[in-house]
């Protein structure tokens, strides 16, 4: 018997992810629905990386601040979006650096104002980030997030639970 399926894929061996880091830490999103904002920063930051052969620390940490709170709908804490909606924001606009616009959620009642969500220090973006642009596309089959992964990074998948 022969087997069809892709060679196995493992995160821990360097050998396999040649000299670059290409996943940034985790991060906390506390008790707000932010999830999908920082799944896809994450993976973005990955992309950038895997696609320009630097290290992540190199791109830049991406702000899930402004990538949830300062689009065009205004979500609230209490507000998640959905991962399609979350990554079509990305698609539209280059996104500000983490260090320009640090996650601090409002409280749960949502209080705060847009205006005071998306108040920045600075207006930088990644350089790396801003020489390509951000699409997605639906993988339904398991080798072919594995092919993804190794030429993109990085793969955004979702569970739902109810």
């Amino acid at each position: 018997m022969l087997s069809t399926s892709p060679a196995t894929y493992s995160a821990l061996e360097s050998r396999d992810v040649g000299p670059n880091r290409v996943i940034s830490p985790p991060r906390d999103q506390g008790a707000c629905l932010t999830c999908t904002a920082f799944v896809a920063v994450t993976a973005a930051e990955a992309a950038v990386a895997s696609a320009l052969g630097q290290d992540v620390d190199s791109v830049g940490r991406l702000s899930p601040q402004d990538l949830h709170y300062c689009g065009n709908d205004r979500l609230s804490c209490d507000t998640g979006a959905t991962l399609k909606d979350t990554l079509a924001q990305l698609e539209k606009r280059q996104l500000l650096l983490e260090d320009c616009l640090r996650y601090q959620p409002p409280d749960m009642r949502g209080d705060a104002t847009q205006q005071q969500l998306c108040a920045r220090s600075c207006a930088n973006t990644s350089p790396l980030a801003s020489q390509g642009m951000f699409s997605f596309v639906r993988i339904t089959q398991l080798w072919k997030a594995q092919q993804h992964i190794r030429k993109y990074g990085a793969v955004v998948t979702r569970f739902d639970h109810y």
